[in-house]
């Protein structure tokens, strides 16, 4: 296991594990850390709540509390490792008691001196369940999930808490550890491989893990199908003899014969036609294939990953039972509780390149000063493009932010305290509605240009955006680019 940044940190032993212990046989409700400045420690720590009342505050258990504390843990395949305390100071030692009200319910009662607001709204008492957030003044704000008490498998983390793995993905979410445990069992295995997930969800990190997990000497040949000419596919492909189709013109080994002893990417695959998802048949059956102007047969050793962002059904079936594993990479959706990991994975990467902003928005020891208003509202708000959304939300906050502190893009400074709202706990909608209307609202901001409007929701391209619109019945209201 990867040393732990938090020095508390140590496995959780059965004697201390209550609520987690009576919990192993099914998913419970419970809560994860997305936002702390006196505990960034612990951001993406789970939380596990049971029936019984317990108290969340300030500080270790003392033999003086009335009620058993909540211990933060961090969730690996088969282990849970026991963190710190939280250390805000401005907490109360007594701030909150939480109980389990069912496995996807918890009651909350505020009893510290910091105020409770649940998705923004004030309240002192409230029932939550998954997807809501819990805000403690200005000190933290809890995620509700669910999650089972234990994830399955043995393999321990190869990172430190938070950061990225070595294949480049960041999170500590349930899906995100099956996403690795998916890639650690194919790499180290033959056959071909189709990585499928929405746009933004890291298949070419996915395909890169493949690779390098499965020790294959040769090397990492990466292209994107959808920029292949339709006429001239096969010498993309398969390459060309020398002076093949005029004298004088170099030999052309092909993607295929460059990626021999190796792995082939092709990112986009399902935008090749039909007709054209033929001419892989040979290559993916036995590796066979002929060169331009050469009437013999070669052979190459390669193993072939393919990615896509459409249904399965847009593959020919016949080359779709060529791929002998099918990885599917979670959406942000399906694992909202990494979103505030990934924000400071990312905003730490503009923070390396870019001075100025690292010197206004980022504090000393170089974590970047968010607001809760920011993640409350990323977390509660779907994301069309994924990370790619993220990366441009958090351009536009770094863009609009005044002050030394990221907030919502469009929120004055003055209100980034005071945007509680009176929207009652439990009832209050997401910052942007659906998806649906995401992306109406990305059109009308940019007049109808489609160019504008993929690249604004972080889509690979305008073809998704194009399936988008044609998903959800979507007229172009305006001229388009």
């Amino acid at each position: 296991m990867a040393d732990n940044p938090n020095p508390e940190a140590a496995t959780l032993p059965e004697a201390d594990a209550a609520p987690v212990s009576a919990l192993m046989s099914r998913e419970s409700a419970g809560f994860v850390v997305i936002w702390g400045p006196g505990d960034r420690a612990l951001m993406g720590a789970w939380l596990p709540i049971s029936s019984d009342p317990h108290l969340l505050g300030r500080g270790p258990a003392l033999g003086s509390d009335p009620l058993p504390r909540v211990q933060p843990i961090r969730q690996v395949p088969g282990t849970n490792a026991l963190l710190g305390p939280f250390a805000s100071p401005a907490l109360s030692r007594v701030q909150l008691e939480l109980c389990a009200v069912d496995d996807s319910r918890i009651r909350v009662k505020n009893l510290g001196r910091c105020k409770l607001f649940v998705n923004e709204g004030p309240t002192d008492e409230a029932i939550v369940g998954p997807g809501d957030v819990v805000q403690i003044g200005n000190q933290l704000l809890l995620l509700c999930s669910q999650r089972a008490a234990r994830l399955p498998g043995q393999s321990g983390p190869q990172q430190s808490f938070g950061e990225p793995d070595q294949h480049g993905f960041v999170g500590e979410s349930p899906a995100m550890w099956q996403l690795r445990r998916e890639l650690e069992f194919v790499g180290g295995r033959p056959g071909h491989v189709l990585v499928h997930g929405e746009s933004g969800t890291g298949k070419e990190l996915a395909a890169n893990a493949v690779h390098r997990a499965s020790k294959r000497t040769g090397p990492l040949v990466s292209r994107n199908a959808a920029t292949f000419p339709e006429t001239l596919i096969d010498a993309e492909l398969f390459g060309s003899a020398k002076g093949f189709p005029n004298p004088g013109m170099p030999e052309r080994p092909g993607l295929i014969g460059a990626a021999d002893g190796g792995t082939l990417f092709l990112d986009e695959f399902a935008e090749l036609p039909l007709a054209q998802q033929t001419r892989l048949l040979r290559v993916l059956d036995a590796g066979e294939y002929q060169r331009l102007g050469e009437p013999t047969l070669r052979r190459a050793d390669v193993r072939v990953v393919a990615a896509t962002n459409r249904e399965l059904s847009d593959l020919r079936p016949d080359v779709a039972a060529r791929f002998a594993f099918i990885v599917r990479t979670p959406n942000l959706a399906s694992r909202v509780e990494d979103i505030p990991l990934i924000v400071a994975h990312l905003l730490r990467q503009v923070a390396r390149d870019d001075a100025e902003l690292r010197a206004r928005f980022f504090a000393a020891d170089g974590e970047p000063n968010l607001s809760a208003q920011l993640l409350t509202m990323l977390v509660r708000s779907p994301a069309v493009g994924n990370v790619r959304y993220l990366k441009n939300a958090l351009w536009r906050s770094l863009a609009e932010s005044r002050g030394d502190t990221l907030t919502w893009p469009g929120a004055p400074a003055s209100t980034v305290d005071s945007m509680r709202g009176s929207v009652p706990p439990s009832t209050a909608p997401p910052a942007f509605g659906d998806e649906a209307a995401r992306i109406r609202e990305t059109l009308d901001r940019n007049q109808g240009s489609v160019d504008k409007t993929w690249r604004e929701l972080g889509l690979s391209s305008r073809f998704a955006l194009n399936r988008l619109l044609k998903k959800y019945g979507i007229s172009l209201r305006r001229s388009t680019s």
